[in-house]
């Protein structure tokens, strides 16, 4: 999988524009996590969506960030697992659909790695009118007209693993030779699991896992991923130290390019198929 050579950075200023390709978007939603992505033919995905330090972060950050980019309603939610800081603004919309952003299905990870965090997140959002679906290790989902494609990963079914972070939904979106690789909050264990599944390969882009915290992202893991552009989500001097120096020290090795939204607040990312963007958001 080879991306032309040239990736670029611009400042983003702007609102919602009409644009082709598929344009990834990590939210500034402090320590936590919520990534918006529109596909080539318009299709609207969101992955994960809370916070620890940023009250009510699904009315203040998230659904002021979709209606900005004239999104109304998100075809596909994925909740890694059931940490606060990666649903709790979810929850928050999935409550709010009568007068906010409608959810049309909702992914959660295979029924073995459901906590009681997602079993009421679901129980939420059927009351609420969402379609609820599990995703197994293998399944996509594909538009085969775009090229365009989002693959789970992980969690492998009878592994083992406690519901959490080492079972963290994995999620692989490919569009031409574009390729970035969401990882939950997957640390040592689960990319051990997920590199020996024969299911990991290459992709020029990476969310770091775990916030970037110094179990992930190990030197094995990013010589099988090989990504040039490293998006990390954390909030300003969080108390666990996320990113930390070893993992960006690693990623530096490699020669990737690191983006934080503790530096560069919301960071959006686009791309052709070929080419890359990357825009710092300073809304």
């Amino acid at each position: 999988m080879i991306l032309s050579a040239m990736v670029m950075t611009a400042i983003c200023r702007a609102g919602y524009t009409c644009e082709s390709g598929i344009r990834v978007t990590v939210l500034d939603v402090g320590q936590g996590d919520g990534i918006y992505i529109r596909g080539p033919s318009g299709g609207n995905y969101f992955v994960d969506g809370g916070s620890s330090d940023v009250s009510a972060v699904g009315t203040y950050r998230i659904e002021p960030c979709l209606l900005s980019c004239a999104v109304d309603t998100l075809d596909y939610v994925f909740l890694t697992h059931g940490d606060e800081d990666h649903v709790n603004g979810m929850a928050e919309l999935l409550e709010g659909q009568e007068l906010g952003i409608r959810i049309r299905n909702l992914v959660l990870p295979p029924e073995e790695y459901l906590d009681e965090k997602l079993m009421e997140i679901g129980r939420t959002a059927l009351q609420n009118g969402t379609r609820v679906v599990t995703m197994k290790a293998g399944q996509s989902l594909e538009n085969e007209k775009d090229d365009f494609s989002i693959t789970c990963l992980a969690p492998e079914s009878g592994s083992g693993l406690e519901p959490g972070n080492a079972a963290s939904l994995v999620l692989g979106v490919r569009y031409k030779a574009f390729g970035m690789l969401l990882t939950g909050d997957c640390e040592l264990e689960g990319e051990q699991m997920l590199m020996g599944s024969g299911r990991l390969g290459e992709y020029p882009v990476l969310r770091t896992g775990h916030h970037g915290s110094k179990n992930s992202s190990s030197e094995e893991f990013l010589q099988i991923v090989k990504p040039a552009v490293a998006l990390i989500s954390a909030g300003t001097d969080n108390r666990y130290g996320h990113p930390h120096e070893e993992t960006l020290e690693r990623l530096s090795d490699i020669g990737c390019g690191v983006y934080t939204t503790q530096e560069c607040g919301a960071v959006s990312l686009r791309s052709d198929g070929d080419s890359i963007w990357i825009e710092r958001c300073e809304l």
